[in-house]
């Protein structure tokens, strides 16, 4: 979500969980919510998870700005509501442009990215290092099979990298 300029949930009426099974997380997340499948029996069911979500994000604060999360319904297969849903999207950047938030957030991703690629690079070095290639295979079935906890095995790993540098 934080890597990505809109973040839409599509959702589906009658999934079985419900509401509660829905996680908070997910409603922190997102900048709009969809419930899909609006059309022949499934439209009422559509649109009453729609209002529960819609209930629900009502009592949680603000995302972005102003921005107060849209939940619409919508049918991909009869091409209904998504012109709608379109229409969110732009309207959503063109507010976050105007406020400022786009720009803060696209400096917040650019750091981002810069450290998932040094996590990257320094995670296959470490992988690739012959001393964690010597150990690593026994430290990950230990790891599986309860035998030492992930810090310990992380320790190992580490101390097997620096031993050498």
């Amino acid at each position: 979500a934080e890597m990505t300029d809109f973040f839409l949930a599509l959702m589906l009426p009658n999934a079985g969980d419900g509401l509660q099974g829905i996680k908070r997380g997910l409603l922190e997340l997102v900048d709009m919510m969809a419930v899909n499948k609006a059309d022949g029996d499934n439209r009422t069911a559509a649109s009453r998870a729609a209002g529960e979500y819609a209930t629900a994000l009502h009592t949680m604060q603000p995302r972005a700005g102003d921005w107060v999360v849209p939940v619409v319904t919508c049918s991909a297969q009869k091409n209904e509501g998504l012109d709608e849903i379109w229409r969110q999207v732009l309207d959503h950047r063109q507010r976050m442009q105007a406020n400022g938030v786009f720009e803060k957030k696209r400096r917040r991703q650019q750091l981002r990215w810069m450290w998932a690629m040094v996590d990257e690079y320094l995670r296959r070095k470490m992988v690739e290092h012959p001393s964690v290639k010597d150990i690593l295979p026994e430290l990950e079935k230990r790891v599986i099979e309860g035998e030492i906890p992930p810090t310990l095995a992380a320790e190992e790993i580490i101390r097997a990298f620096s031993q050498e540098m």
